[in-house]
């Protein structure tokens, strides 16, 4: 039976509160709630605090992905675990996996990447047109900041945030093309 099998479920938050303060402490690293319950695996602290020192020391290459810190955290939580629970034969498929994950992340954000300058080249199109385009353009923009500035307030996770962004400005994009085609059919 594995230590964190023996572990009950407020043993492993307890443990997991105590991992992100250690690893912020002692490594400067900001660890998840979801990066630090599945290291009470380990069973005690200091084990879990030493493999996770020692597998930061390994930079890991994403095709595709920007390297930073916080995907090398990842995947070596994702190590660490896989390790632990099923060996090496289970470490290579999810290191394998974690890679392709993080791959398909990092495509998913060049798209969403994509699609909010495509809103903004809207904008920009649209500035250029009559008065009155300009006007409704100016107040949706304003609409636009307010409702950015509520979402920064409201979403804590940086890739969720990320993700509603671009989903409001796909669906500005979307409402101002639309609205303009209108207008331009009127003209």
């Amino acid at each position: 039976m594995t230590p964190q099998k023996r572990m009950s479920s407020r043993l492993q938050d307890l443990f997991a509160a105590a991992m992100r303060v250690a690893a912020l402490v002692e490594l400067s690293v900001q660890l998840s709630e979801s990066e630090a319950r599945p290291l009470a695996v380990f069973g005690d602290l200091e084990t879990a605090m030493a493999r996770l020192r020692e597998r930061m020391t390994v930079q890991r290459v994403v095709p595709g992905a920007e390297q930073n810190e916080r995907l090398q955290v990842r995947l070596a939580v994702y190590e660490l675990v896989a390790e632990a629970t099923g060996g090496p034969e289970a470490l290579r498929e999810v290191i394998k996996r974690g890679v392709e994950a993080e791959a398909a992340a990092a495509a998913a954000e060049s798209r969403e990447t994509g699609k909010r300058q495509q809103a903004e080249k809207i904008f920009d199109e649209t500035r250029a047109s009559s008065p009155a385009q300009r006007e409704f353009i100016r107040r949706v923009g304003r609409l636009r900041i307010r409702q950015v500035n509520r979402l920064e307030m409201s979403i804590f996770d940086t890739n969720a945030l990320e993700r509603a962004i671009a989903e409001l400005d796909a669906l500005y994009s979307r409402y101002i093309f639309d609205a303009t085609r209108v207008q331009g059919l009127e003209n």
